[in-house]
């Protein structure tokens, strides 16, 4: 235990962290949690950067004067460490640096579901350990969220996912001028192919997302739900990842898998927990209609989608990528508008009204018919609705109403 400790840890020696690009807004925001919470968790799926965003800031804390000995980090699905409760993991540190109880120490506690009883052992350190400050990381929601009730009011969380475009811009290093769009258009359809797994983008090896895959449902999948059928689960995650940014019957995909309609819902419920995909709404004023109706569906990143389906369909990977950027800004007030035979890819219901956004990934005004779309403000009553689109930039305005069209690129820089 003591080696693998000192392995986990090698700031105790005065060995250098392995050096990686930051992701300064999560690193920012990681930090903004620690400092307003003794308990902080940062939550995601598999690869996506935790232990790289964790290291980060340790090395930010060794940075700002913390004593390397105050700082430790356990990664709990080390074979050493499997019959160790984190409480004796905590006295072994403790007797490593021959720390007494009112020292300071930051305690990093990496894939915290690898520990049966994890919320009891953190919440008796909250309520009797007032000088350990704690940051726990998990992939798996379900495991870490239906624990959580212990821990009320002591942690914030963090949701930590694939490199956003403008992530992914600065992972590369590049600054543009607005002058220059016209690379933003080229770095855009880059990410479009390739995605924000960090790794990946580093490595472009061609086994990365097959591996990927494997490692989520042959290891989530089985110690984390005890799923056994892992080929039909494999199958379903493709068939979702060629229908993504359709709304998709689970009764259609269970009859094309024969499965019961039960067991898709299970395995959907699967696949969003390990953050795998993300599931859609339809909007609806009743309940019923919005918990019934079928569901939109998307890949949690591009690289991954594109492995998946084994095809490039840029309007798709287009409107997945504007999912991405509206549903990290607007979650649960982000639904699909369908009514009468319309659809309308995204609607925003929050404070300010109803938003309409339309992804057509177009470069001229005559290769979308906005006549649904216009339909569809009439009914909601809405003013202004956006399109968004590969280069397009304009306003038409008509009869009180006006749509503006955008470029992806700038629309989800914010520009």
């Amino acid at each position: 235990m003591d080696e693998t400790l000192a392995i986990q840890n090698p700031w105790w020696e005065g060995r250098p962290l392995k050096k990686s690009v930051e992701r300064k807004e999560a690193l920012y925001a990681l930090k903004q949690r620690v400092k307003n919470n003794r308990v902080c968790m940062l939550l995601g799926g598999r690869r996506v950067g935790k232990t790289t965003l964790i290291h980060q800031y340790i090395g930010e804390l060794l940075n700002t004067g913390v004593e390397p000995k105050n700082i430790c980090y356990i990664l709990l699905d080390s074979n050493a460490f499997e019959k160790i409760s984190i409480f004796e993991l905590i006295r072994k540190y403790r007797q490593i640096h021959n720390l007494k109880r009112d020292e300071n120490v930051y305690l990093f506690l990496d894939e915290i579901q690898y520990k049966d009883n994890w919320e009891q052992y953190i919440k008796n350190i909250y309520d009797t350990e007032p000088n350990i400050n704690v940051m726990l990381s998990g992939s798996a929601s379900f495991k870490i969220h239906t624990k959580t009730s212990f821990l009320t009011g002591r942690f914030s969380i963090l949701y930590l996912y694939p490199l956003s475009f403008k992530e992914f811009l600065q992972f590369k290093n590049i600054q543009i001028s607005l002058s220059e769009k016209y690379i933003y258009e080229n770095e855009l359809n880059e990410y479009l192919l390739k995605g924000g797994y960090p790794e990946y983008l580093l490595t472009e090896d061609y086994q990365y997302f097959p591996n990927l895959v494997d490692s989520i449902i042959y290891k989530d999948f089985v110690e984390y739900f005890n799923i056994k059928n892992l080929n039909i689960v494999k199958d379903l995650l493709k068939l979702i990842a060629d229908r993504t940014g359709s709304h998709t019957s689970l009764s259609k995909l269970g009859k094309i898998l024969s499965i019961a309609k039960e067991t898709v819902r299970d395995y959907v419920f699967a696949l969003k927990e390990t953050f795998t995909i993300y599931e859609l709404q339809r909007y609806a004023t009743s309940r019923n209609e919005r918990i019934y109706f079928p569901k939109k569906y998307y890949i949690n990143d591009n690289g991954l989608l594109f492995n998946l389906s084994g095809k490039f369909n840029k309007g798709q990977v287009a409107e997945q990528t504007l999912f991405d950027f509206l549903y990290k800004k607007y979650n649960e007030s982000l639904y699909f508008y369908y009514y009468d035979g319309i659809e309308i890819d995204f609607l925003i219901k929050d404070a300010d009204g109803i938003q309409l956004i339309e992804s057509k990934y177009i470069n001229d005004v005559e290769e979308f018919d906005s006549k649904l779309l216009v339909k569809a403000m009439e009914t909601l009553k809405v003013s202004k609705a956006v399109v968004i689109t590969e280069s397009l930039e304009n306003t038409i305005e008509f009869s009180n109403k006006s749509i503006e069209y955008i470029p992806l690129w700038k629309y989800i820089l914010s520009l």
